[in-house]
């Protein structure tokens, strides 16, 4: 490849002539092209001393030329958002949250990203922004990453306190299996990590419930956590009540010791049709006095089904139904008179043969009987 000489022409109308002297890969040829428009853009700016535009006009045209570039290879290498899809019959699907943050209040939480195929929502609306690293001491409402100290053991917990309402966490799972799911074995372990205490004269004491709920629907239905907030149906088997109703004075707990967590375990049947989603969500209320602090560990659903979805065998036309040959009525002998059977002479001319006739008995003999007709002309 070769420059030509661009001498004669305007350096505000310079271009680039390229000549193939032998053939190259496309990517070859991309990349040459593309060095070749950057030296473009150098000899530009440099030779904008003899030009009406002023330099800084083409530094920023020639940076904006450049970020598009830049645009381009973000965009191209982005990662998109990762939905938890379900490919397997049989496989367990599971969720530890050791990914979480171990330290800090203000963690970024972003739905479907931070946990892949999470999602949380407060109320009917707001989605949290971040989300808190605490062992427990806390009261502030929040969405929060639960744990001793900055172990990286961690648990996905709510408080529902104060402005955050109820709150709700969920996963959403895409049945991608080319069979239809019809149950779902799930679990997962409750941990109470604070017990809030009251603020009620007298203090009542009470535990509190985090309520497990699912939907079915077609992909792009169901966008959150809570949206809509109409068609969830309750699994109370899986219902997570704290262990611990707690004192008259709030304080934090141990969400893994065996006294403060609850190990969970139930099928769901449900019917999830190919490119369906399911939706598994837990709702916190956020109740009169201090809320418990409440959280869900080890998640494992395990989808079943009856194998690959049939194909319908289409039902043949039915054929036409053959009419039957009609039983030919039999024609009746014909009747012959006495006198014919007679003859004229002594004996008959019908001797040997089957005949019929009719006639009136008039008597009976112990070898026959005799009948009699009309005359009739032999």
């Amino acid at each position: 490849m070769k420059n030509t000489n661009a001498r004669n022409r305007p350096n505000s109308d310079k271009a680039i002539f390229l000549k193939i002297n032998k053939r190259l890969p496309v990517m070859a040829f991309s990349l040459l092209l593309l060095g070749a428009i950057a030296v473009s853009l150098v000899s530009h700016a440099s030779n904008q001393n003899s030009s009406n535009t002023p330099k800084s006009s083409v530094l920023l045209w020639r940076n904006e030329r450049i970020k598009g570039i830049e645009s381009m290879r973000d965009v191209s290498g982005s990662t998109p958002q990762t939905n938890i899809s379900i490919t397997t019959l049989g496989t367990p699907i599971t969720q530890n949250f050791d990914t979480l943050a171990t330290s800090g209040t203000t963690n970024t939480w972003t739905d479907d990203s931070t946990l892949p195929g999470w999602y949380s929502q407060f109320g009917t609306t707001a989605n949290p922004a971040t989300y808190r690293a605490d062992s427990g001491g806390s009261l502030t409402g929040a969405l929060y990453s639960w744990g001793t100290g900055t172990n990286a053991e961690r648990a996905l917990g709510t408080v529902g306190s104060g402005t955050t309402t109820d709150i709700y966490n969920a996963i959403k799972l895409t049945n991608n299996t080319g069979s239809t799911i019809d149950s779902l074995d799930t679990s997962y372990v409750g941990e109470q990590w604070r017990q809030g205490g009251c603020t009620s004269t007298p203090c009542t004491l009470l535990a509190q419930t985090v309520d497990f709920q699912y939907q079915v629907a077609n992909a792009g239905v169901i966008t959150d956590a809570n949206t809509p907030t109409t068609g969830w149906l309750d699994h109370d088997p899986l219902d997570f009540t704290s262990p611990q109703p707690g004192t008259s004075t709030a304080a934090a707990l141990d969400g893994n010791a065996a006294a403060n967590r609850t190990a969970l375990s139930s099928t769901i049947n449900v019917t999830v049709n190919v490119g369906q989603e399911v939706w598994l969500r837990w709702k916190d209320i956020n109740h009169a006095n201090n809320d418990h602090g409440l959280a869900v560990d080890d998640f494992s659903v395990t989808a079943n089904g009856g194998g690959p979805t049939p194909t319908p065998t289409p039902t043949p036309p039915p054929g036409p139904t053959p009419t039957p040959t009609p039983t030919p009525t039999p024609t009746p002998a014909p009747i012959t008179p006495i006198c014919q059977i007679q003859g004229s002479g002594t004996a008959s001319p019908l001797a040997g043969a089957n005949v019929t006739t009719e006639g009136v008995v008039t008597g009976l003999r112990s070898n026959g009987f005799f009948i009699q007709q009309e005359a009739c002309d032999v």
